[in-house]
């Protein structure tokens, strides 16, 4: 028995997790793109080592943007 394809529905809200790193960049970018494409709100969130300071993990992620 095949299923029907229906319509997708529009996300409302991306949510985007970062570690800084080149494949958590390409995800933020998609995540970007899609949210600018169907209008929902964009939220990233930042994850870091405990042990690296917030300067080291801004540092970090200003280098992907």
């Amino acid at each position: 028995m095949r299923s029907k394809v229906t319509a997708c529905r529009k996300p409302r809200h991306v949510l985007v997790a970062d570690d800084g790193s080149e494949n958590a960049a390409r995800a933020r970018a998609f995540a970007v793109m899609l949210a600018a494409a169907t209008g929902a709100r964009f939220t990233a969130v930042y994850v870091r080592e405990p042990t690296e300071s917030q300067e080291e993990a801004h540092g970090k992620l200003a280098a992907t943007l």
